[in-house]
């Protein structure tokens, strides 16, 4: 299985339709925005609020995370 942990990330941003996340080691991952209905419903602002948290992107304001491994290896 493939890990990810929070000291894997360099850092975490939101683009229009995406949170995307960079590891050190220079990959790029994204996941879109319209695939998880708590992040379609959130403002931009809640979006914003987010936080690497061991092993995902935690939302603190919609208490709704997604998964490190997801941005890089999705099924």
């Amino acid at each position: 299985m493939n890990e990810i942990a929070e000291k894997d990330v360099k850092r975490v941003w939101v683009e229009k339709d995406a949170i995307c996340v960079e590891l050190k080691d220079g990959r790029i991952g994204k996941e879109l925005i319209r695939d998880y209905e708590p992040l379609r419903r959130a403002t931009r602002e809640q979006l914003e609020n987010c936080r690497v948290d061991l092993d995902g992107v935690w939302f603190d304001d919609l208490d709704e995370g997604l998964a490190l491994s997801e941005f890089i290896f999705p099924n």
